[in-house]
C-alpha cells in the first residue's frame, strides 16, 4: 500500500476511534481491531489515542492465552507522543496475528476502558 493511502486509512480509523469514544459511557469497553499488518494502523494509532485520550487505559484481551495460536510480536511504534509508558502498555495489553508466526489473516487487538470522570 503507498504512503498516501496508508495515511488515508489510518486517519480515517482515528476518526471512527474519536468517534466511538465520543459515545461511550464511563468505564465502557471500546476494541480497536484492524484486519492488517501495519503499523501505522495499529500500533501507531494506539499510542496516538492513548497520548491524546487520557481517560483512555488498555486492558489485557480475554482468552487470549487459550486460544491455540501463536501470538506475532507487538511492534515499538516511532510516534513521538509514544512515551515509554504507552509503549508499555501496548506491548503488555495488545495483540497481533500474521500469516508467520500465527498461520492466520494480519489481525490485531486492543481493548480500552473509558475511566470514569469523577475519578
Amino acid at each position: 500500500m503507498d504512503k498516501e493511502r496508508l495515511a488515508t486509512i489510518s486517519e480515517l480509523q482515528r476518526n471512527l476511534m474519536k468517534q466511538g469514544w465520543k459515545m461511550l459511557k464511563d468505564d465502557g469497553l471500546m476494541v480497536y481491531s484492524t484486519c492488517s499488518l501495519t503499523i501505522k494502523q495499529n500500533e501507531d494509532n494506539v499510542a496516538w489515542f492513548l497520548a491524546h485520550y487520557p481517560d483512555a487505559t488498555l486492558e489485557n484481551v480475554p482468552c487470549v492465552e487459550k486460544l491455540d495460536i501463536k501470538l506475532a510480536s507487538i511492534r515499538r511504534t516511532d510516534l513521538k507522543e509514544a512515551t515509554p509508558e504507552i509503549q508499555d502498555a501496548i506491548q503488555k495489553s495488545c495483540v497481533r496475528f500474521d500469516p508467520l508466526t500465527s498461520r492466520t489473516s494480519g489481525f490485531f487487538l486492543a481493548r480500552f476502558r473509558k475511566s470514569s470522570s469523577t475519578k
